[in-house]
Parts: C-alpha cells; sequence; structure tokens
C-alpha cells in the first residue's frame, strides 16, 4: 500500500508539473515573441521618425543597425529597395511582401518567413515613414529570438526539475508520515488475524487515522472478550460431550455432519474424527432404520425414539436413538440431533434376568412336581409296599437335595453379589484348602479313572481371604473339571505370579465351543444340559466362581478346544483395593 500511495502522489506531481511546465514555456514562449514584436514596432516607429529627408538612406540604415543590432530596409512605394543595412547591392522589389504591403498601406506589417537572400528566418517589422511614402522594415533572424527563448526555457526546465525532486522528497516524507499508522493498524489486524487480541495500537493525535486506531483497540477489546467467551464456552461443550457415556450427532438440513462425540464413534463404529465433519451422513451410517428415523424427524419436525439393532466389526448393538430437529433463532430448521444410548448390555441383562426367572422356576418346579408326584402316590396306597415306598422316599430324598442346593447356590450367589467386600478375612496357607479339596474331589476323580492333581508352588505366601469362600470357589471349579471328563486328567496349579495369586485349572474334557465361550460363566448356563443335570448340577457353579473372582477385584478366563479339554485361569491379586470396584453382571 506504501509504495503504490507513493507512486500515486509521485504520478499526479509530475502529471501537475508537466502540465504546468508545458503551459508555462507556451505562455511565456507566446508572451516573449509578442512583447519582441512590440519592442521592434517601437523601434521601428522610433528610426522611422529620424529618416534624414537628404536620401543619405544606406548610411543612415547602417549607422542605426549597428546600435540596434537590427537589419534595417527602406522601401519607396513602388517596393524598390532604397537602404538595405545588410546587402549594399541592389535587391530585389519587395512591394509584394506582406509586412511592405501593409506599411506601404499606413499598418504597422509583422511577418515571419525565411529569407532566400539570407537563407535564414527572419520576423520582419514594417512601419509607415510619416509623410513620406516609404516604409521602414527592421527584421531580426527568428534563430535569435529562439536561442534566447531557448534559454528561457533552460532555466525554465531547470526549475520545473528542481521542483519535482522536491515535490517528489516532500511526497515520500508525507506519504510515510501518512502510511506509518496504517502499517502499525495493518500489523496489528494480522496479529489479530493469527489470534493475539491483545494486540494494541498507540497513536498520538487527533485525525481521523488516530481515531481509527482507538476504534480498533475498542474493537479487538470487545472481539477479545466474545472470542475467550465462546472458546470458553467451546470448551465446556466439547468436555461435556467427550464425558458422556451417550452419544451426540448432528447433522444439517442437508444432512451434513456437524458434530459428533466419541461415545458416538465408538457406539457407531465410525472412523477417527479428523475429517468427518461436512461429510454426508449417508455415506458414515449405513442402516436402513437410521436413514427413516433422521428423515421422518426432518420432515415433521418433531422428536422420535427408536430402538435398533447395529452392525459393528465384531458384533452388533442395541441401540436407542433419540432424535429430536434444532432451529436457528428465527425459527428456521437448522438440523437433527441424535442423543445415542448404548442398551446392549441393559437387554441383555434384561434377557438374562428373564431367563434366570425362567431357569430358576424350571430348576424349583422340576424336584418339586418329583416330590409331589411320589408322596401323592405313596398315599394312594403305596406306603403299603414297603420295597416301593422305600424306593420313593429315596427319590424324594434325593429331589430334596437337589432343591436344597439349588436353594444354597442362589442364596450364596446373591450374598456374594451383593457384597463390596468379603467378610472373615484373614491370611490363608492355600496349601491347606488345596488338601481338602483334593480329599473331597479325588474320590470322584477315582470313579472316572482321571489323572487328578493339585500341584500348590513352594512357599507360596499366605493369601488374605475368606477360607470357605476361597475352599467353595476352587470346588466349583475344579468339581465342574471333573464333572465334564470322561478320561485323561484334571489338573490344578496354584502359584504366585508377580502381585497375583494364579490359579489354573486344565482338563482333557469334552471342551466348550468357541461361540459359547463368553456365556459359560452365566447363571444356569451348561454346555451339556443334559449331562450337568444328571449329575446333579445347579448351574450356578462356575456363575459363583466368577462372582467370588470378582469379590476380590481379580479376573478368570477360559480357553478351550472341543474335544480336547478346557483351561480355566484364575488371577487373585494380594494387593487390593478396600471396596471392589462396580462390575457388569453376568
Amino acid at each position: 500500500m506504501k509504495n503504490k500511495l507513493i507512486a500515486s502522489y509521485v504520478v499526479l506531481i509530475l502529471f501537475m508539473i508537466l502540465f504546468m511546465g508545458v503551459y508555462s514555456i507556451v505562455s511565456t514562449q507566446n508572451i516573449y515573441h509578442r512583447d519582441y514584436r512590440e519592442s521592434m514596432e517601437k523601434q521601428a516607429l522610433l528610426v522611422s521618425s529620424l529618416l534624414p529627408e537628404d536620401q543619405e538612406y544606406q548610411t543612415f540604415a547602417n549607422e542605426y543597425s549597428s546600435q540596434l543590432g537590427l537589419r534595417i530596409t527602406v522601401v519607396d512605394r513602388q517596393g524598390t529597395v532604397l537602404a538595405d543595412s545588410s546587402y549594399e547591392e541592389p535587391l530585389e522589389n519587395h512591394l509584394k511582401r506582406p509586412e511592405i504591403q501593409k506599411a506601404l498601406s499606413g499598418q504597422v506589417g509583422v511577418d515571419t518567413r525565411y529569407s532566400k537572400t539570407a537563407h535564414l528566418y527572419y520576423l520582419y517589422v514594417a512601419v509607415p515613414v510619416q509623410n513620406r511614402e516609404l516604409a521602414l522594415r527592421l527584421a531580426k533572424p527568428a534563430v535569435d529570438i529562439e536561442q534566447t527563448v531557448g534559454q528561457i526555457i533552460a532555466v525554465a526546465l531547470f526549475g520545473i526539475l528542481l521542483c519535482a525532486v522536491f515535490a517528489i522528497v516532500m511526497s515520500v516524507v508525507f506519504s510515510r508520515r501518512i502510511i506509518r499508522p496504517l502499517d502499525q493498524l495493518n500489523d496489528a489486524v494480522n496479529e489479530v488475524a493469527q489470534g493475539n487480541y491483545g494486540k494494541k495500537i498507540y497513536l498520538n493525535g487527533t485525525g481521523q487515522v488516530a481515531t481509527l486506531a482507538q476504534s480498533f483497540n475498542v474493537m479487538n477489546q470487545i472481539l477479545e472478550f466474545n472470542v475467550n467467551q465462546l472458546e470458553e464456552q467451546n470448551v465446556k461443550l466439547s468436555s461435556m460431550l467427550n464425558s458422556m457415556t451417550e452419544g451426540v450427532v448432528a447433522v444439517d438440513t442437508k444432512f451434513r455432519l456437524i458434530l459428533t462425540n466419541p461415545a458416538a464413534h465408538e457406539m457407531f463404529g465410525l472412523p477417527e474424527p479428523k475429517g468427518l465433519i461436512g461429510k454426508n451422513i449417508y455415506g458414515l451410517m449405513r442402516n436402513e432404520e437410521f436413514y427413516l428415523l433422521l428423515e421422518e424427524v426432518a420432515e415433521s419436525g418433531r422428536s422420535r425414539s427408536r430402538e435398533l439393532e447395529w452392525q459393528v466389526p465384531g458384533g452388533s448393538r442395541m441401540l436407542r436413538l433419540n432424535a429430536a430437529p434444532f432451529f436457528r433463532q428465527g425459527g428456521e430448521p437448522y438440523g437433527v440431533l441424535f442423543v445415542v444410548e448404548d442398551v446392549t448390555q441393559i437387554r441383555r441383562l434384561e434377557q438374562m434376568r428373564t431367563d434366570f426367572v425362567s431357569n430358576v422356576s424350571h430348576e424349583l418346579k422340576t424336584p418339586l412336581t418329583s416330590i409331589i408326584g411320589f408322596v401323592d402316590t405313596l398315599k394312594a396306597g403305596a406306603m403299603e409296599d414297603a420295597d416301593t415306598a422305600r424306593h420313593f422316599l429315596d427319590i424324594i430324598s434325593i429331589e430334596s437335595g437337589r432343591l436344597y442346593r439349588l436353594l444354597q447356590d442362589i442364596l450364596t450367589l446373591s450374598s456374594i453379589e451383593s457384597a463390596d467386600q468379603d467378610v472373615n478375612v484373614s491370611p490363608v496357607a492355600l496349601g491347606e484348602i488345596a488338601r481338602q479339596v483334593d480329599q473331597l474331589l479325588r474320590p470322584k476323580a477315582g470313579d472316572k479313572q482321571l489323572a487328578f492333581e493339585i500341584r500348590v508352588e513352594d512357599n507360596l505366601p499366605p493369601f488374605a481371604c475368606n477360607r470357605d469362600r476361597i475352599s467353595q470357589m476352587l470346588i466349583n471349579i475344579i468339581e465342574n473339571a471333573v464333572k465334564y471328563t470322561e478320561h485323561g486328567s484334571v489338573i490344578t496349579t496354584i502359584e504366585k505370579r508377580g502381585d497375583n495369586l494364579k490359579i489354573c485349572v486344565s482338563d482333557t474334557g469334552i471342551g466348550i465351543p468357541a461361540d459359547q465361550l463368553d456365556r459359560v460363566f452365566e447363571r444356569f448356563y451348561r454346555v451339556d444340559k443334559g449331562r450337568s443335570r444328571s449329575m446333579g448340577g445347579t448351574g450356578l457353579g462356575l456363575s459363583i466362581v466368577k462372582h467370588i473372582v470378582l469379590l476380590y477385584q481379580g479376573s478368570v478366563s477360559v480357553s478351550s478346544e472341543v474335544g480336547k479339554g478346557s483351561e480355566f485361569t484364575i488371577f487373585l491379586p494380594y494387593r487390593r483395593a478396600s471396596k471392589r470396584p462396580l462390575t457388569e453382571d453376568h
């Protein structure tokens, strides 16, 4: 801008100086020619008044020509040259000369033309000689006049050049004085554009630029305040969105993505947020029900809710979508906002609760039905037959025991789930518990001729626990391995691994299909339902194991191959927090 302003000033000044210079030179030249002609007219009149009457015209012409520096010519009425200061020999007739014709007619004649005699351009001024029929003419070579005019022009041009240089220098100085505050203002604007809203401009004076600087400072303060407010609001909004467990997705009226949060990306299985904003939602979401809900809300302008199944890598989720339109300040539709809840676990827990009630009802109904049936039979007369009565009473005893074990397992599971931490905790030697479990389960393994072994690491540090709880956990998980193993071995190892107690139970049993591995710890879930019931199992053993492990802030996992066996691994930390963290219910 500075260069442009200086260049504009320079061009304007040069144009004005050039215009004034040309005008002055032309005016000066015209004035000089006019004044010179008038001077020659006066000289011609004066010389004509001095012309002698004795016809010594040549001597007169020579004398005054040398004094005036002019060529003097005397011509009679017939145009005959009577005398000429530049030529003594006779000259051609001058009657046709324009200035001579005017002088002979009583007027002052002026003409500029090329002289064939002198081979020069001359300025001619001729006047009549009073009371005589003569004309007296003065002549001056035009080159002498132009030389004088040229000198005047040279002086004028030099003056113009000096004025131009001075004007250019002054224009640069004044331009810089004008541009300097504008440059400061421009630098400040650039800094503000880069986010430095604290920049201020301090200019002295009361001119328009100073007023502009003051207005800029006020505007910058307001802008800084508003930007800080917006940034604070954006940080709050971003923090809230990022901390929400619900997913948030917003699209505009053209279904272009304008807002998301991490929870939504995880729920919908979307790629990284970078680069998604502005893209059409139809290219990101692949679900027909989602499209229908979006279009319904956009067209009706009313809120809608819907649960739908959403396919993601590795499985599917149940999502509850709450969709609502949102508007601009003037009431014009802006887009649609989705708040998404992942209800997969809730629906799974509801199904598990339903299954639990159904399973409990079934598990309770089966022995009760059997007991009631045999009791009715005994009442009907079977008591008379001692052998039959004894057989029926044995069955009633078995079913009652089964019912008792089921109720005990349900109560045990309920008490574990409701506890934050175990009670009656004290350092326990795992070797002692292992020997008791071995004595209890070895006969069952022996009945199947299985290789049965519980290995405890030497010098294993005591573990702080409830002895009965850990004993029950070991019995349940090892007994489960014996139950599903017909031949081969059941090997248990107990050792310290880092800061954890590691318990590993491996068998060569029937194995667990891969699609059922994540369900083996569910209540009443059985891999082989017939085998489990025939062996008196309640279907709660492994669920109890898992909840005991969680009670001690540990973890349990299983790996298996159908036909080759399974391996259950438990890790229990030696150092635990004061309370058990919240966990998912299975």
